[in-house]
């Protein structure tokens, strides 16, 4: 999973680090290791995160390459 995906479908989503956090029920430090590529999303929580950031866990998992 490319970590600068995840920070751009939260941006699309026009969610802060600190409400995805909120909506996942983690900490905003975790989202941030999440955007930083120093942690990955635990597999169990792909789904709940496909849903807050409104796109489906195929968007979340094949970043789309833009032209």
């Amino acid at each position: 999973m490319n970590h600068e995906h995840i920070a751009h479908l939260r941006k699309r989503a026009r969610l802060t680090q600190l409400s995805l956090a909120a909506k996942m029920g983690v900490a905003r430090a975790t989202v941030n290791r999440w955007e930083t590529g120093h942690a990955s999303p635990r597999s169990g929580l792909l789904a709940s995160l496909a849903t807050a950031l409104g796109c489906s866990t195929d968007d979340l998992l094949t970043p789309r390459e833009v032209a």
